[in-house]
């Protein structure tokens, strides 16, 4: 099935009213930027290193992305993104324009993307786009269909297995039916039915209430104490992870996985 679970009405409504973020900065010290440290450390030693300047990447799924400046400034790409809401695409516009970064941000569907965008690209990122769909092995297929041969694809889901995806069931249902669970194995195996080379697939940073979608609540009196506690808590989480960085997440445990995989060559 190629229907988002979410739906785009959904995703228009989340963007609407939110203050923008700044850039990723993976240089920021303290626990609140801890996360964004260990996802510099994936990406160092995921995305391959030139001193070309005509690299190219693309975010799908790039509704307001503070990640398209990072990839920009880190790694010298040219950077470009593709979502289907037009108030995530003018947020991320405008997220690039803040921060003084050149970039193309596209308003389509990856399913019927512009011709002239076909096979064009080094590398494939998305932050929680491919859970929406039954059929992820189809969506890695159009996700394919925007490399070149040989290129990098670096896929990012929420862990609906475990601990998160409990706690979001209980929270909010809504929420969690709009995904489809999907564990290392089953993110590595739909990679692979689309032909990609799973390079690794693991799971990533201990469950936190900070992936917890809590956005419904917005309306609600106590929305803000809620967000400034599940701020709280992820921080002291992740001081207790950084103290114990010898421990690995596991299925029940972390709060993501993360595939990385290469594009076969015809």
């Amino acid at each position: 099935m190629s229907k988002d679970k979410a739906g785009k009405v959904y995703w228009d409504q989340l963007w609407t009213d939110q203050s923008l973020p700044r850039a990723v900065d993976p240089r920021m010290e303290g626990p609140h930027n801890y996360a964004v440290r260990r996802w510099h450390e994936i990406f160092c030693q995921a995305l391959p290193i030139s001193d070309a300047g005509d690299r190219r990447l693309l975010e799908i799924g790039c509704a307001r992305s503070a990640w398209l400046p990072y990839f920009a400034n880190e790694f010298g790409f040219e950077v470009s993104g593709l979502d289907y809401s037009e108030t995530g695409c003018q947020q991320a516009r405008q997220i690039l324009y803040n921060e003084g970064v050149e970039g193309e941000v596209i308003l389509a569907n990856f399913f019927s993307p512009p011709h002239y965008m076909l096979e064009t690209f080094d590398v494939v990122v998305s932050f929680g786009v491919v859970e929406h769909f039954e059929d992820t092995a189809r969506v890695l297929d159009a996700f394919s269909s925007f490399l070149r041969p040989g290129g990098l694809i670096v896929t990012i889901v929420p862990n609906m297995l475990g601990v998160v995806g409990f706690v979001q069931r209980v929270i909010d249902r809504s929420v969690y039916e709009m995904h489809v669970p999907l564990d290392r194995d089953s993110l590595a195996e739909a990679h692979q039915s689309s032909a990609f080379e799973v390079v690794s697939c693991n799971y990533f940073l201990f469950a936190n209430p900070g992936v917890i979608n809590i956005e419904n609540w917005r309306s609600a009196p106590f929305y803000k104490i809620a967000t400034r506690v599940q701020s709280l808590i992820s921080r002291l989480m992740w001081i207790c992870e950084e103290a114990m960085r010898s421990s690995k997440p596991g299925r029940q445990t972390s709060s993501y996985v993360i595939c990385i995989a290469k594009k076969q060559c015809a």
